[in-house]
C-alpha cells in the first residue's frame, strides 16, 4: 500500500496505525479499495481508538448480510458506532 503523507517524518506513528489497519482488513467483511480503506483507517483514529473501531467491525461482519458498505465508507461515516440491533433489522440512518 502507498506510503501516507501524514505519516511522512513520523515512522512510528505511522507502523502503529497500518499495524491497527491490518487488524480491521482482516476482520472486516468486504475487502474491496483497499487504499482508501487505509486512509479512512488513519483518519478515524482521529475520533475513535482502534479496538472499538474493530469490535464495531467485528459486529457488522456478524450482521451485514449480502449488502455490505465498502471498509473505506464504512470508516468516513463512523459505523462503529451503528447498535448493533439497528444493524440486524437492516435500517439505515
Amino acid at each position: 500500500m502507498r506510503e501516507l503523507l501524514r505519516y511522512q517524518g513520523r515512522p512510528a506513528a505511522r507502523r502503529r496505525a497500518l499495524s491497527g489497519f491490518e487488524d480491521f482488513w482482516a476482520v472486516y467483511p468486504l475487502k474491496v479499495d483497499p487504499i482508501a480503506a487505509e486512509e479512512a483507517w488513519c483518519e478515524a483514529l482521529d475520533v475513535a481508538d482502534a479496538a472499538t473501531i474493530l469490535a464495531g467491525a467485528e459486529r457488522y461482519g456478524q450482521v451485514a448480510g449480502r449488502l455490505m458498505l465498502a471498509p473505506a465508507r464504512w470508516l468516513a461515516e463512523r459505523r462503529w458506532e451503528d447498535e448493533l440491533a439497528a444493524l440486524a433489522l437492516g435500517e439505515e440512518d
